[in-house]
């Protein structure tokens, strides 16, 4: 089905109102460019890879078992920053599961974690926020791994 001229525009307003959206933010951040500009930035790779065996890949009822190997490969960065009154620590991580013989229960994990500060009134008001997100990629039999 291809999009009729009502569905442009409305894609076209929901653009423009997201562009209006974004200025005070830009703002924002171009207010705070002189305390950034005094910041430590870290980055620090990672990648991880780990190896298992299973004697039953599936969770099944006893003599139903399946044995299987798999590896999970996870690459991901991190990127610590320290400024006069603000930190704040990012960490990236995709992790993939690759099994020998059940390719059906291969998978990857996106997880994203946000720490940071910044101290408002120097000794006495400090805004502490912290989010985690995470999102799993199933294939598309909706096999459930044993990871």
């Amino acid at each position: 089905m291809w999009p009729t001229d009502d569905d442009r525009a409305l894609s076209g307003r929901r653009i423009l109102q997201l562009s209006f959206a974004m200025v005070p933010a830009a703002a924002g951040w171009i207010g705070m460019a002189p305390a950034v500009a005094w910041a430590e930035t870290q980055l620090r790779p990672t990648v991880t890879i780990d190896g298992s065996f299973t004697d039953n890949v599936r969770g099944s009822a006893k003599g139903t078992e399946e044995s299987d190997f798999f590896t999970t490969v996870s690459p991901g960065i991190n990127m610590v920053n320290r400024g006069g009154r603000t930190r704040l620590n990012l960490e990236y991580e995709l992790s993939a599961d690759r099994y020998l013989d059940a390719q059906d229960l291969n998978q990857e994990r996106h997880s994203l974690t946000a720490l940071g500060d910044v101290e408002i009134i120097r000794d006495s008001v400090t805004l502490d926020a912290r989010s985690v997100m995470s999102r799993l990629v199933n294939n598309r039999t909706n096999a459930v791994s044993g990871v």
